[in-house]
């Protein structure tokens, strides 16, 4: 029985039944094997292959199962026979029977993309397409009877322009989207495909467009297949289209070095290109100077091409323009007196006259004026009313402040040591000076300290009880301490009862790091210690730990936790942690 065409890499599932000769369905026995056997070939398959014998409990109905990939051997446009290779059926052979067969993409004219894809042929012999299944979702609305095509979805070539009758695409069918898309295909085309003499392609050609490989101020490097020769692209415009300074243009190219791809521009970049700088350079409609005036020109003045009168042509300027030139020559360098000359020096310099400065006893603006000092002959006589800004003082200077005493100090040195001292102290702010040290020592408070009105009386009182000392401390002391007698107490029964007391709080323990080594933070005692082991958690919680011995010796810290099963403390970290064996007091 054939089963169907299938498509490379399927997987086909077949059953057949085997019956004794009294045709009762029998197991198939003996180690039973089914192979395939391609077309007309003697070389049978056995790979991907699944013999599943009395299928479902079912006696005599058994399930093959083919995996049919190229890994395991199957071709397409091949035909397949599945084969009893080995078994039995009550005792007989049945090797050589054949239970059924399959093709691989051979017979079937339409394969669905799909696996269990059919196709639909209606009464009047018409295939239908699902528009659903060919896009993947449902089609927009039918536009005038039919569906709404996005050209940008179709295989490439599929629409051309043979197939279009003439107007059948036209402005009024379509969409704004669609229009913005071929302006856009318009723009986007790459310049290499419109070279054509006399195109407009061609005469929009830029000279180079690339992406810069670095930038200075002034200039800008070309992408490493820009031309090998120099001054190639001398007298072109740089633009910057996109990256780093994008937007940036009409940049003159003055030089380029062929060697290092480094065109020179002018003028220089507002934010400087680097690599990821997208440049264009187009041909600049400049005219040149060189042919025009048939010699190099002169270099440029302020920007400005140098010209010369003598050098124009004759009757370039008219009898009648000529009167208009002068006056506006004579109006710009008119001299406000009469008979004055300006006095340029060899260089182009204008000298200044302080003698013919106008109202020379008036004030004179001279901000930004430096005067040198040592220009100054002799003296500045008269007095300088007011300094209305800081006045740089050098070493120098401050040190005929501060060494005043040894020095002869004029009376405008005088003035200036007085204006020091006249400084509000609100404005000496800077750390580390000697008048911010002043201002931080002499405080208001101190000054109240040292008020005529006070200290007598504080003195007098640290006399009085410097006087009254010695008839508060006894009458020797021990080692630097005052020896006190116990004895002294042995008649009052509550203090001595409150001494008893108290040491009765103090227990001694023992740290033991047999089981638990002691840390910073923790330590647990020996079970043998000396002293009361209290099995209630937090018993000791609140207390103080004072070690008598080892590295911490004297050392005390509070007790923040106490595990009563294990003997534990919890405390406040300490500077390390106890020895082993190490005593301690819990106080």
């Amino acid at each position: 029985m054939y089963h169907g065409d299938i498509r490379l890499g399927d997987t086909i599932d077949v059953k057949f039944t085997t019956v004794n000769t009294s045709g009762v369905p029998t197991t198939l026995a003996g180690t039973p094997v089914v192979s395939a056997y391609p077309d007309n070939s003697l070389t049978e398959i056995t790979a991907g292959i699944t013999l599943t014998v009395d299928f479902d409990a079912r006696t005599g109905l058994h399930n093959v199962r083919v995996v049919a990939t190229g890994a395991n051997g199957y071709l397409t446009a091949t035909n397949y026979e599945l084969v009893i290779t080995t078994g039995t059926v009550g005792g007989s052979s049945v090797v050589g029977y054949v239970v059924g067969s399959f093709s691989v993409e051979k017979r079937s004219a339409l394969m669905p993309t799909t696996a269990a894809r059919t196709l639909a042929v209606e009464a009047d012999n018409m295939a239908h397409a699902d528009l659903k299944e060919w896009l993947g979702v449902a089609p927009n609305a039918l536009i005038a009877g039919r569906p709404d095509v996005d050209l940008g979805t179709s295989r490439t070539n599929s629409v051309i322009a043979g197939a279009i009758v003439t107007n059948g695409i036209d402005a009024n069918i379509l969409a704004a989207s669609a229009v913005d898309k071929v302006v856009d295909q318009v723009w986007d085309e790459l310049m290499s495909a419109h070279v054509a003499s006399g195109s407009y392609g061609q005469r929009l050609q830029g000279v180079r467009s690339g992406t810069a490989q670095a930038g200075a101020a002034g200039s800008i490097t070309l992408d490493s297949g820009a031309s090998a020769t120099t001054d190639y692209y001398k007298g072109s415009l740089v633009f910057l289209t996109s990256g780093t300074g994008s937007g940036q243009s009409q940049r003159l190219i003055t030089a380029y070095n062929s060697t290092t791809k480094v065109a020179t521009i002018t003028p220089a970049w507002a934010v400087v290109p680097d690599a990821t700088s997208v440049f264009i350079i187009l041909p600049a409609g400049i005219a040149s100077l060189e042919a025009w005036l048939g010699t190099v020109p002169l270099a440029l003045v302020a920007q400005r091409v140098e010209a010369r009168a003598s050098a124009m042509t004759a009757s370039l300027i008219t009898a009648t323009e000529a009167p208009n030139l002068d006056a506006a020559i004579t109006t710009r360098l008119a001299p406000t007196v009469a008979g004055r000359t300006l006095d340029v020096a060899v260089g182009g310099e204008a000298g200044l006259d302080w003698a013919n400065i106008g109202a020379p006893t008036t004030a004179q603006n001279l901000s930004g004026t430096n005067i040198d000092v040592d220009q100054v002959v002799a003296s500045v006589s008269g007095a300088v009313a007011s300094v209305t800004a800081d006045v740089g003082i050098t070493q120098a200077g401050a040190d005929k402040v501060w060494l005043s005493a040894s020095r002869t100090l004029t009376a405008f040195s005088t003035a200036l040591a007085l204006s020091v001292w006249d400084v509000l102290e609100t404005a000496i702010l800077t750390v580390g000076s000697l008048g911010k040290k002043l201002k931080d020592s002499i405080t208001e408070a101190r000054l109240a300290e040292l008020d005529a009105a006070n200290l007598p009386t504080d003195v007098a009182g640290v006399q009085a009880d410097t006087d009254n000392i010695q008839t508060r401390l006894p009458a020797a002391l021990v080692g630097g301490r005052m020896d006190s007698d116990v004895e002294a107490i042995n008649n009052n029964t509550a203090v001595i009862a409150r001494l008893v007391d108290s040491l009765g709080t103090l227990q001694r323990f023992t740290i033991d790091n047999g089981v638990f080594v002691a840390t910073t933070t923790q330590a647990q005692v020996d079970a043998v210690t000396p002293g009361v082991l209290e099995a209630t958690t937090d018993h000791y919680k609140g207390r103080i730990i004072l070690f008598l011995d080892g590295a911490l010796q004297y050392q005390a810290t509070d007790i923040t936790a106490y595990d009563g099963t294990n003997k534990r403390f919890t405390y406040t970290a300490l500077t390390e942690a106890p020895a082993d064996n190490g005593l301690f007091l819990v106080i």
